[in-house]
């Protein structure tokens, strides 16, 4: 047991999840998501700081936009 309150090492991957936590409405640009993930960071092997981040789930791009449509078209 200790007194003292450790914060989480990490955070969440869905993107309504990291909307939910900072507040950001579903308007808001996906760079801007992008941004907020939870980034823990390290030293690298060379000895420089490196940060990591987790791949973001559920996220709509404009790259799956653009292949939902293609496959509605095929479908046709």
């Amino acid at each position: 047991m200790t007194d003292k309150a450790n914060p989480r090492r990490l955070g969440p991957k869905r993107v309504n999840k990291i909307r939910k936590l900072f507040n950001l409405s579903k308007k808001d640009d996906i760079v801007l998501v992008k941004k907020s993930v939870v980034r823990r960071t390290f030293k690298s092997v060379t000895g420089k700081d490196r940060q990591k981040a987790p791949k973001i789930q559920r996220i709509v791009t404009d790259k799956r936009l653009l292949r939902k449509s293609q496959y509605k078209l095929a479908k046709k």
